[in-house]
């Protein structure tokens, strides 16, 4: 054919080719099909793009794979979903990147874990709040570290529990810019700046730069 070639079939058309078939098209190729298309492949299946490859989908857009699926990007990748995205995975999911992670939540964020969740980091550990930070276990809670730890608070520090046992192998210091109290009942040993107070069974004895003051009881030796 040495110029155009216009093919117009009224009805249904049937191509068998029992070898090889090869078509080659120099310029561009336009295919519009006005009700559906199906295409079966009994062996393998190859596509390749030299340049860009679009495909727009009105509705909806289901994959099935039967056995293995796997997608290689040599360079970026994008991906954009309008509302939301399901994703359920029938056993283990790994995932390694290389460099850094960055993910931007601008709602809530919530994980369910119904074993056991294990971090492993190599260098620092960072968590900050604007706001309140809360951490509840119905069973124990062990915070261990090799080196020193410290509770550094701006403004009140809390510690409420049945039983209470704090034991150091060396040296114990506890310093206040105010008052230390220490009380069992009613029993006291308020101690400050300049004096300390103790109360025990309605005597009160006070020490201070004067010496030692006995109210409400006596000084004796047994």
């Amino acid at each position: 054919v040495q110029h155009n070639f216009t093919q117009r079939i009224l009805n249904d058309k049937d191509s068998i080719v029992d070898g090889i078939y090869n078509e080659r098209i120099k310029k561009v190729h336009t295919q519009t099909i006005d009700l559906a298309k199906n295409v079966n492949v009994g062996g393998e299946y190859l596509t390749n793009v030299g340049l860009s490859k679009d495909t727009i989908v009105g509705l909806s857009n289901t994959l099935n794979v039967g056995v293995d699926n796997k997608v290689r990007v040599s360079k970026n990748s994008s991906e954009y979903v309008g509302e939301n995205k399901d994703i359920e995975i029938g056993a283990n999911q790994n995932t390694i990147i290389h460099k850094d992670e960055i993910r931007n939540v601008k709602g809530n964020k919530k994980e369910v874990v119904e074993g056991h969740y294990d971090i492993n980091i190599k260098e620092t550990l960072k968590i900050q709040t604007e706001k309140e930070t809360s951490i509840r276990s119905k069973n124990n809670l062990l915070i261990t570290t090799n080196a020193s730890m410290g509770f550094e608070t701006d403004k009140n520090n809390t510690f409420v529990s049945d039983n209470s046992l704090s034991q150091t192998k060396t040296d114990y210091e506890v310093k206040a810019g105010n008052q230390i109290l220490h009380q069992v009942g009613d029993t006291q040993i308020v101690t400050k700046g300049d004096y300390v107070i103790i109360k025990a069974g309605g005597v009160e004895v006070v020490i201070d730069s004067n010496g030692l003051v006995v109210k409400g009881g006596e000084i004796r030796t047994e």
